[in-house]
């Protein structure tokens, strides 16, 4: 069913039919059925910030806060390097922190970190009392990003490596 187009309009995929017409309509079911089953559900947010800070604990980390319709949230917080202001020695050795910065910008459509700001995503939480979104999306394409998955991954695999 999907990829398949709309049988009333031109539209491929349902992300991008606005006009509700009945195969997008099952195609947003679908999808729907499939996150309920993983207890997830997918909102619409707007990225308000972006940010790189040395502020916590004499870490750098970068947030990218989102913005939905009556809620907000942050994605981020992963520790990228240690330094502080003042500091004599900076360690920048958090190559996967990096990795997760770049594939947040390939998922939401931007070549520049600053450029996030004001972009719409799509992202998938447990809803209210969530304690975080660990994953977005393009707000038009089938493309995702789970950040949690990805530096628990990242940490299994250098386990792995040390042995």
């Amino acid at each position: 069913m999907y990829g398949e187009s709309c049988t009333d309009c031109e539209y491929v995929s349902y992300a991008m039919c606005s006009l509700g017409h009945e195969l997008c309509r099952k195609e947003v079911m679908e999808e729907e059925d499939e996150m309920e089953n993983d207890g997830l559900k997918i909102e619409n947010a707007k990225i308000s910030s972006v940010s790189l800070t040395m502020e916590d604990h004499g870490c750098l980390s970068f947030w990218v806060m989102l913005e939905g319709a009556g809620w907000g949230c942050g994605i981020g917080g992963y520790c990228i390097g240690h330094g502080y202001l003042g500091a004599k020695e900076f360690k920048a050795e958090y190559g996967d922190g990096l990795e997760a910065m770049m594939r947040i910008m390939d998922t939401v459509g931007v070549s520049r970190w600053e450029d996030l700001k004001g972009k719409y995503v799509r992202c998938k939480s447990k809803g209210w009392g969530a304690t975080s979104i660990d994953i977005i999306g393009n707000i038009m394409k089938d493309k995702w990003f789970n950040i949690r998955q990805f530096f628990a991954e990242k940490t299994e695999q250098h386990e792995r490596n040390k042995r």
